[in-house]
């Protein structure tokens, strides 16, 4: 639906001369205009889209990803415990299981 809405034709006026465009080219045709008349929020716009579509030169930032502690690995245990799954231990490049976080304490009951 969204693609349909920007797809369709539109006629705009450059100058003196008119013509006739998509209404997503003409959207990106108006944050162009206002960027280069100096408008920051205009400007902002254009560059946050020049790099979401790798168009800036830069290389993409990598995603930054924390490990799983001890305290993720007992919320995911417990969700799929609730959900009738199991959860399987993270191994290591051998196949190995790796330890659970041992920075983190676990709580302790008492009997």
């Amino acid at each position: 639906m969204v693609n349909e809405a920007l797809n369709q034709p539109i006629t705009i006026r450059e100058g003196k001369r008119t013509r006739k465009t998509t209404k997503l080219d003409g959207v990106i045709l108006t944050m162009l205009t206002a960027a280069l008349k100096g408008d920051a929020k205009a400007q902002a716009s254009l560059i946050a889209l020049l790099r979401s579509l790798g168009m800036t030169g830069e290389p993409p930032e990598a995603p930054t990803q924390e490990p799983f502690t001890a305290d993720d690995q007992g919320l995911i245990a417990d969700y799929f415990r609730r959900n009738g799954s199991t959860l399987q231990q993270p191994t290591d490049g051998d196949g190995n299981e790796t330890p659970a976080d041992s920075t983190h304490s676990e709580r302790k009951t008492k009997s």
